[in-house]
């Protein structure tokens, strides 16, 4: 569904790079070109003539009785394909001193020449010389170091060869680290020789490594192993996906905090249930002005539904309590009375089980002064990672929790863990040449973390642990990670892994 709030551009000059910018925007935006040439503009509009999403213009783009022709309403982006100067100039002078468009409209101006840059300073505008743009995506390729195979599978980027190289901080990592249904390590390559990769498979230095998944996921992944670049949910998908519904209106804004604060690329809303359609556009648009978002026309009708794995756009879904009257109800009255908790339970308990890909519990605990992280996880290696990338792009502080037993009531077992824990926070302190603080508790793991986390002066944090599918939900063995959901008063990003038991072994 096209989104007629801000999503409307303007591009002035359809030559060859105007063109080719207007067939790549139509599918999603509204689009409005204006060319001098009056064959050019008769040609485009038989050409589209049955697309509604443009508007063809034939005037001089530095006349303002072109610019009266012009629809502004909902207009995000002004762009400028016209190589002269002095036309560039006018319509910045125009489109900001005439129309008085905001500096929220965006004004992108492609020039070859760009030798009078400081006459442009005033009017807010951004410059991209193309000739530099493709000089330096030739050099990025090459630096990149990876290629896409030739004459194998469907040509895509389903398949990249790359080389691990020195500064990578995922060398002696042992690939059963690296777990995700979204992409998999096919081949390594090492001194010539070819290795079938195996889960205890540790990367070297000069490895050519064969790495297959979604196109979408996989040049992400490849960044991670060559500069150890944070990426996430880049590796899941590109995109978060967050239901609507005006009784809770605060999940999108936390999603769109979360988006914000990491490498995803917009948000998809989807309405919750068929009576919220009507409303979503009006008021999704005051909520989320001038973000990048799309609001989709099919309605989900469980949390499930946000985490299709069907669906590799999806790398993150965003679940709260509170989309219905009755929950809106129990909610209001849970600091009051004591409610079975079985009536959350389900619908939590069904993503605990079926989920592949990581889903966010909001509770609105943003804007986040520090990132939580429990290593009392299904696979604290996996989370440890996770929470790092995620603490490097947003520059939250981060700080790791794990609740072990009383020192009296330690065995062997418990304290080669313990041991192993703090070896492994302080690997990855080296890894990313990082101090990390570790707090270590005694206890119940369940209620001494909760306790921690709703302590004064940690409400607004981030709360982040891994859980595994395989698990069982018991009263005689609790599931940790999903009590901890539940009790907990802030929000909760909960990542898919594997169990994994520490040991020598692990980096």
């Amino acid at each position: 569904m096209l989104n007629s709030n801000h999503r409307k551009i303007i591009i002035f000059g359809l030559g060859l790079f105007g063109e080719k910018l207007l067939k790549l925007l139509v599918d999603r935006w509204e689009v409005v070109g204006v060319d001098l040439d009056k064959d050019k503009i008769e040609k485009l509009k038989e050409e589209f003539q049955n697309n509604d999403h443009i508007t063809l213009i034939n005037g001089d783009a530095s006349s303002i009785l072109t610019w009266k022709k012009i629809n502004f309403e909902n207009v995000s982006c002004v762009i400028s394909a016209i190589q002269d100067t002095d036309v560039a100039l006018e319509i910045c002078r125009i489109g900001r001193e005439s129309f008085k468009l905001p500096k929220e409209v965006q004004f992108i101006l492609l020039l070859i020449k760009n030798d009078r840059i400081e006459e442009f300073k005033n009017f807010n505008v951004e410059i991209v010389n193309p000739v530099d743009i493709t000089t330096k995506t030739v050099i990025s390729l090459v630096e990149k170091n990876f290629r896409i195979p030739e004459n194998i599978g469907i040509g895509k980027g389903e398949l990249v060869e790359t080389t691990i190289l020195a500064n990578s901080h995922l060398i002696d990592r042992e690939l059963k680290h690296f777990k995700s249904t979204r992409w998999r390590i096919a081949a390594i390559y090492r001194d010539n020789k070819f290795i079938l990769p195996t889960k205890d498979t540790a990367l070297k230095v000069g490895d050519r490594v064969v790495i297959s998944g979604y196109p979408s996921v996989v040049e992400s992944i490849v960044n991670i192993f060559l500069k150890g670049v944070p990426q996430f949910p880049l590796q899941y998908g590109r995109d978060i996906s967050v239901p609507f519904s005006p009784i809770n209106l605060k999940i999108i804004e936390e999603a769109e905090y979360l988006r914000k604060h990491s490498k995803a690329h917009r948000l998809q809303i989807h309405p919750w249930k068929k009576r919220y359609k009507k409303i979503i556009n009006e008021t999704v648009e005051k909520i989320l002005k001038n973000s990048f978002y799309v609001i989709k026309e099919k309605p989900v009708k469980s949390y499930l539904d946000l985490l299709n794995s069907n669906e590799e756009s999806i790398g993150v879904g965003v679940i709260s309590f509170g989309l219905t009257k009755i929950d809106k109800f129990f909610l209001d009255f849970w600091k009051f009375i004591k409610l079975p908790r079985f009536y959350y339970n389900i619908r939590l308990k069904k993503l605990f089980k079926k989920a592949d890909k990581p889903f966010f519990v909001s509770r609105g605990s943003f804007p986040y002064s520090k990132l939580i992280v429990s290593l009392n996880s299904s696979n604290p290696a996996i989370t440890l990672e996770i929470a790092l990338e995620l603490s490097r792009i947003s520059k939250i502080p981060l700080e790791v929790i794990y609740i072990t037993k009383p020192k009296e009531l330690r065995g062997e077992t418990e304290n080669e863990e313990l041991s192993l824990i703090k070896e492994l926070v302080n690997d990855f302190g080296h890894i990313y040449r990082t101090h990390i603080d570790l707090v270590i508790k005694e206890g119940n793991p369940i209620k001494k973390t909760v306790k921690y986390l709703n302590e004064k002066g940690y409400n607004r944090v981030l709360l982040i642990i891994s859980f595994d599918k395989e698990d069982d939900f018991s009263i005689f063995n609790p599931n940790i990670q999903y009590e901890i959901t539940i009790r907990t008063d802030v929000s909760v990003l909960l990542i898919p892994a594997r169990k994994e038991v520490l040991s020598n072994e692990y980096h």
